[in-house]
This record gives C-alpha cells, structure tokens and sequence, in this order.
C-alpha cells in the first residue's frame, strides 16, 4: 500500500456467473472475512479453512483505490521443478488443487538388502525393488514406515493449528522445505482430482473406511492420466518384493494402531484404495510441499 492510506480487505464468496458486484437474484452476499484497516506496507496472508469443495472460489475486493499493487498471485506456488539438495536429483513438480506434489517418487538414501530391516541410524535407508539399484532410478525407493517418517510420531495434520492432530508436519525422509502427506492430505488430493459430483461421500476426511474409493481417480493419478501425479506401478516389499508393473502404494504420515495408512493404485483399477498396511512393508514415498 502507499504510505498514509487505509485500505481495507474483504473477502467474498463466488458462485457461478456472479461476483460481489454483478446483478443477481439472491440478496448481496455477505464477506466471509474482513481486514478492516491495514494501515502500512506489508504482505499480508489470508488463510481460508473449512472449504466445501476443492474448487471453492473466492474474490479478493480491495477497498479504497487508488492503491500501488506489486502482485496478485495465486496464493499456491508451485515451482516446475525442485532439486533435492541432498544427492542433487530433481524432482517435476504437480500442483493440483491447491497443492503441490513431487511428480515422481522420492529417491534418497543408501540401499540396502531386502532382506534386513531398515534401522534408526545415521543414514537414510531404502529398498530398491529385486535389490538392483537401477530400479530406484526409474521407481523410486522403497521405504518402512518408520524408516520414511525417521522416526517421528504419526500425524493427521493437514494445515496449521489448531486444525490438525499435530502441531506441525512430519518432515520424515523428505528434502527441507518438504513433508510426508497425511491420511489428511491425500484424501484432499483425491477430492481435487474427482470430479463424480459426489466427491465427499465418495472421500470424506474420517480415517474409519477401508477399501476402494471413487470412479477414476485413481486413473488420474498414475502415469499419463492428466493430474500430473504421474504415478508409477512400483510394486512393493511385503517379505518379498511384489507386484512391479501392476500395483504400488504410497505411504502416508497417519499411522492405525500397529499399521499405518496407504493409498494404493493398480493396473485395470480406476479407484482409488486406502488401506493399513504394518510398518515394515515397504512403500514408496510422495513428497508434498509446506
């Protein structure tokens, strides 16, 4: 803002073909939030919870013109790509709805065998699928779930508090800047990637339903399926490894009793599965951004 003026911000609802200031037949909407006086030169965040839909749109009106405005951007930036300090490889990088996801599978760490369990120690651990390191190359690692969260305690948070079930997100295995999803946090993805009309019965936010969700979104989300996750079939250890090139899974950050929650895609599956696996299946990882 310019030194000296007062603008005020407030923050209206749009519903289709209507804007704060556009004729319609329903009474003058009321702002869902207001800054009344802003009175110098900042930036200033809004955060909106509590949405209906992952499509929710909202209008930003600033209040007494004329004002020097550097940016209007989406409050959601994504960048192309990201390179993970640690080893230097890059990730492509999704933003869907209003998140923003690694586009390939997190590859970090040292391998080691299958066969022994990955440990609490000073280095990042991971399976390479059939113990051929070039696998993880192509698939990504494959990680338990305590060695993906190094160590951490569950979490089901999906922004800041007090609206989670943690304070802060569990950073696990993922580069700096970046944190494992919750069961929270995917179900938000799968709602912005559906497109049924029945998305919240189809995903609701509850941790009580096991099984199959959804009609195709979990076509969407695998590779060539126009999300952008770009999800590929990189089977999985459970005691061996299984199922390259028909199914994968992904973990999640929220644990269930002794397992925890994974979200799991197939060949010739178009939904969407959460199930709970135990702990020391191996999985691959999706990195979503802070």
């Amino acid at each position: 803002t310019n030194q000296g003026q007062t603008p005020s911000i407030e923050v209206y609802p749009v519903y289709e073909g209507q804007g704060r200031d556009s004729p319609s037949p329903v009474p003058p909407l009321s702002p869902i939030a207001v800054f009344p006086v802003i009175d110098h030169e900042d930036t200033y965040k809004i955060y909106l919870t509590n949405l209906q839909e992952p499509t929710d749109v909202f209008d930003l009106k600033i209040i007494d013109a004329p004002l020097d405005i550097d940016y209007i951007v989406d409050p959601v930036i994504c960048e192309e790509t990201f390179v993970d300090a640690r080893n230097g490889r890059e990730y492509a990088v999704a933003k869907i709805g209003n998140q923003c996801w690694m586009a390939k599978n997190l590859n970090a760490g040292i391998m080691i065998n299958g066969a022994d369990d990955q440990i609490d120690n000073a280095f990042l651990e991971k399976y390479c699928y059939n113990n051929i390191e070039s696998n993880c190359d192509k698939y990504g690692g494959l990680y338990q779930w305590n060695e993906a969260m190094q160590y951490n305690g569950s979490c089901n948070g999906a922004g800041e508090p007090p609206n989670d079930a943690c304070s802060l997100p569990v950073q696990g295995a993922c580069p700096d800047g970046w944190h494992l999803p919750s069961h929270y946090e995917w179900t938000t993805l799968e709602r912005a990637v559906c497109s049924s009309g029945a998305c919240l019965n189809n995903f609701p936010f509850g941790t009580a339903i096991i099984g199959n969700h959804g009609a195709n979104e979990g076509a969407k989300l695998q590779a060539g399926g126009q999300s952008g996750f770009e999800a590929l079939l990189a089977g999985y250890y459970t005691g061996e490894f299984n199922y390259l090139g028909s199914y994968t899974g992904f973990w999640s950050s929220s644990e269930n009793g002794a397992g925890a929650w994974i979200r799991y895609l197939g060949s010739g599956r178009p939904q969407i599965s959460q199930y709970i696996y135990g702990k020391s299946s191996a999985f691959s990882l999706r990195c979503i951004k802070n």
